[in-house]
């Protein structure tokens, strides 16, 4: 499957606008917490872990490819005096507004599973992608919750 990548991992928006819909987030266990001094290697050591499930260590990999992308453009704009603090944490499924459960776990009634989701699609990114209408289909690799410099928490689920 292709992943799907982003050019903007995570747009930090400057406007502190409430959003017209608002998003409800019911997290389950949380599976791993690390911080950004750390990711690496703790990631690495996950990875090594032969009962992880292939989806979750595409997931793990992936997720540190986006982490340098995002953190090399966080940086441009970041002064030099200032410090950044990250916190990461990986859940293995959330429950969203609407009561619908997304999951990304590897035991789960000890079994694995990853969620199949349905993606609405920019429309000036519509043809980047194969989609029905707009919509494309991907599976849940991580569930994360990422908390920069003690802000708000950004919430994020890495597809493929």
């Amino acid at each position: 499957m292709k992943i799907i990548c982003r050019k903007a991992i995570i747009t930090e928006s400057s406007s502190k606008e409430i959003p017209k819909t608002p998003i409800a987030l019911k997290y389950s266990k949380k599976l791993y917490e690390f911080c950004i001094q750390n990711a690496e290697i703790y990631i690495q050591t996950r990875m090594n872990d032969p009962d992880l499930e292939k989806e979750m260590k595409l997931g793990f990999e992936k997720f540190l490819e986006c982490l340098d992308v995002y953190l090399e453009i966080y940086y441009q704009n970041l002064s030099e005096h200032k410090k950044i603090d990250m916190i990461f944490h990986i859940y293995g499924g959330v429950t969203l507004k609407f009561g619908s459960i997304m999951r990304a776990t590897n035991k789960f009634h000890k079994k694995p599973i990853f969620s199949n989701i349905a993606v609405e699609m920019n429309p000036d990114e519509i043809f980047e992608y194969t989609s029905d209408n707009g919509v494309c289909f991907a599976q849940v690799l991580l569930i994360t919750e990422i908390i920069m410099n003690y802000e708000k928490p950004m919430h994020l689920a890495l597809v493929q």
